[in-house]
Formats: C-alpha cells, sequence, structure tokens
C-alpha cells in the first residue's frame, strides 16, 4: 500500500464509520502498519483521542512510508 492509498483508505473510512478524523487515522493504521500504530501510541503523535495531532502524525508517516509494511 503506498501513502497516497493509506490516505484513500482513511477518506473512506471516515464516511464509512463516521468517527473522528484523528480516530480513523489510528485505526488505518492499526490495520495496515499495527508496528508503527504501536510505536505511534500514547505519545505526541497518537491523534486518537486528540485530532489536533493528526497533521503532525500524517506528515510524520508521510515521510517514513518509504520503509511501508509489506
Amino acid at each position: 500500500m503506498t501513502y497516497s492509498e493509506f490516505k484513500s483508505k482513511i477518506d473512506n473510512d471516515l464516511k464509512k464509520y463516521q468517527l473522528r478524523y484523528g480516530q480513523t487515522i489510528m485505526n488505518c493504521l492499526a490495520e495496515v502498519w499495527p508496528k508503527k500504530h504501536k510505536e505511534f501510541v500514547a505519545t505526541d503523535l497518537d491523534c486518537f483521542y486528540n485530532d489536533n495531532k493528526a497533521d503532525r502524525l500524517l506528515n510524520h508517516l508521510e515521510r517514513i512510508w518509504e520503509h511501508e509494511p509489506d
């Protein structure tokens, strides 16, 4: 999965499940890249409870996505 496909999944899941943006991002990340999800839980990049952290997490993921999950 490319980063662009990941972003599309977020958009689709956001409409489908009607959760907050940060929740949707973290849920998608847990599904697509569980190892990274675990690394980010309870850190300053964890946007599950705080949508204000979403852009920071997405920017970080975009930078590291070259090491994308198998």
